[in-house]
């Protein structure tokens, strides 16, 4: 049988250094998005081919203990709300040697921030619950150690700068964490349920 990797992020993690880097050991990408090519790995894993998979869903496979959990997550959570916002706001996810900076200042609303916070929260305490169960390994690591490695592609494929996309920074960046902590305790409850209701169901829904 061949390898299975799932790489679990909400997203502005740096997941995609880790994607490359299992691509130049010889793995194969690819994304639960693609529920059509991602069902059909099944006779390529048994034919002894690895795969790595991108996964940004609050759902686990049939059977963890087939596979590696690799959860990659962000310790400032509140730059990654930022940073989440901007990408889905421009468009932008990986901006190429610095390129694509808004023309117009984008402005974030206490809905955007809220919606973004939930996003990330929520993802962050249902894998808090997840990687307890019967892996066949687990490896957390956030972005800020994986940006501690020497990548040479990370110069190329850099965020834009959070100052270039919105103006005073700092002050939605206060804005940004006193969400987090405020919604910290429901997005806690939240996660509980949904971790209840997916677990050991097997399916990508």
């Amino acid at each position: 049988m061949g390898s299975r990797k799932i790489i679990k992020t909400s997203g502005r993690t740096g997941s995609h250094l880790l994607l490359s880097d299992y691509e130049q050991m010889g793995y194969t990408k690819k994304y639960t998005t693609d529920k059509k090519l991602f069902w059909e790995m099944e006779g390529a894993w048994a034919k002894g081919l690895d795969y790595v998979v991108q996964d940004h869903l609050l759902a686990h496979p049939a059977d963890v203990s087939a596979w590696d959990l690799i959860y990659s997550y962000r310790e400032d959570m509140a730059s990654q709300v930022i940073s989440s916002f901007i990408a889905k706001s421009t468009g932008v996810w990986r901006n190429e040697s610095g390129q694509h900076i808004p023309t117009d200042k984008l402005s974030m609303s206490d809905e955007d921030i809220k919606s973004e916070a939930m996003i990330h929260l929520v993802f962050k305490e249902y894998m808090i619950k997840s990687t307890t169960m019967n892996w066949a390994s687990v490896e957390v690591i956030s972005m800020e150690k994986l940006l501690e490695n020497n990548y040479e592609h990370k110069s190329k494929w850099i965020s834009i700068a959070h100052s270039d996309a919105i103006n005073n920074i700092d002050e939605h960046r206060r804005r940004v964490q006193a969400c987090l902590d405020e919604n910290l305790e429901l997005a806690k409850a939240y996660a509980i349920v949904k971790y209840d209701q997916t677990h050991g169901d097997g399916t990508y829904v």
